[in-house]
């Protein structure tokens, strides 16, 4: 299809719309697997906007034009347990936006699952758009907004929330700003600024790089600084309420040096806790598991994550894990469980798969360049 125009494919576009009505009752089936559905119909509209799919031009890894997960299950202890989308569109590398398909057996409107797994992956790695389709419906979404799961509209693009018997009517508009081409030419930046509003001559950044100078975006960066910043002076309240004779000259610089390492220690293993979960170094939900175990059992759920920091210790015998004297504090067992579950779905939407270690090490500068102080 390479180098086609959109008029020149439209008889195989309504040719695909035409099998997939004729079989649509057999693909609602919640037996038919989502590949079949990627297979016979999503791939190809794909390369009916020219995208390599398949690859035929043998780019490597690093330069091809669409990166494909293998289709995994994602569904674990009732919950879904994020991944890598289904497809990565890249242009000269650089992602430009990502895909994630379903079968048709799931409602693109009403899964906040689906919706909210589809957005965390391009919102934590910084890719402003993000697709959900199940050929039958089509439905693009702004992923520089931070994604909450109760509100699954939120950054829907109405002017591409589209079902298959739109594709034939609305494929000039399709062609114009999702082809190969078109993307190359910088359409997604067009429509970047057209939905936030850029004053008309002012230019934008590439969508590959930060987006943290437009209105309108929650750069991950910034959201989770904050996310961090929240927290801590949180936990060093109830870390001096319920702590005071650990810390009796907080009021001083040397005291609360010793309440902000306290404070840093806690917040630093739980992150660098859940990093490894989101990146396959440690079973994924393990600190989750720790929070219900200690609820399900009314056990102190810091006197519990202190045992798990003993045996990462012993298992990393680092720095990080070293035996502190925070572990002999008294830490708050709702706002421990409360911080743990902000970084799970549905509560968090971060992706510590997705956000690069450049991007943490920024945040972390950041973070650790201020201290507390009490008053």
């Amino acid at each position: 299809m390479k180098g086609h125009s959109p008029k020149q494919n439209i008889e195989q576009i309504k040719s695909l719309i035409q099998g997939f009505r004729a079989n649509l009752p057999s693909f609602r089936d919640e037996q038919t697997p989502e590949a079949v559905v990627r297979q016979e119909y999503i791939d190809p509209f794909w390369q009916l906007l020219d995208w390599d799919v398949a690859n035929s031009a043998h780019r490597s890894a690093a330069e091809k034009d669409v990166v494909i997960e293998a289709t995994v299950g994602t569904i674990e202890d009732e919950r879904v347990r994020s991944r890598r989308p289904d497809y990565l569109f890249r242009i000269d590398g650089f992602p430009r936006f990502v895909v994630e398909a379903k079968k048709p057996s799931i409602d693109l409107h009403s899964d906040k699952d689906a919706i909210f797994q589809a957005k965390t992956y391009a919102w934590s790695a910084q890719i402003p758009f993000v697709i959900l389709t199940n050929f039958e419906e089509f439905r693009l979404f702004d992923a520089t907004i931070k994604p909450y799961h109760s509100e699954p509209n939120r950054g829907l693009i109405n002017e591409f929330d589209l079902r298959f018997e739109d594709y034939i009517t609305q494929w000039d508009i399709v062609w114009k700003t999702f082809s190969r081409e078109a993307v190359a030419d910088g359409s997604l930046e067009r429509l970047l600024a057209k939905i936030k509003h850029v004053r008309a001559g002012r230019r934008i950044r590439g969508i590959d790089r930060m987006l943290i100078d437009l209105r309108g975006t929650d750069p991950v960066d910034r959201v989770f600084l904050k996310h961090l910043e929240d927290y801590r002076l949180r936990f060093a309240r109830t870390l001096f309420e319920e702590n005071r004779s650990n810390f009796p000259e907080a009021n001083t610089r040397h005291g609360a040096a010793r309440l902000t390492e306290a404070t840093q220690r806690l917040i630093d293993r739980l992150v660098f806790m859940r990093v490894c979960e989101d990146r396959d170094i440690t079973s994924y939900g393990n600190l989750r598991d720790i929070v219900n175990k200690a609820s399900e059992n009314r056990l102190d759920l810091y006197s519990e994550v202190t045992t798990e920091f003993r045996r990462l210790d012993a298992q990393y015998n680092g720095y990080l894990f070293k035996a502190h004297f925070s572990e002999q504090l008294k830490v708050s067992s709702e706002l421990l469980a409360d911080f743990i579950r902000s970084f799970y779905p549905p509560d968090g939407a971060y992706r510590f798969d997705a956000i690069g270690d450049d991007l943490l090490g920024i945040i972390y500068e950041r973070f650790l360049g201020s201290v507390i102080t009490v008053d």
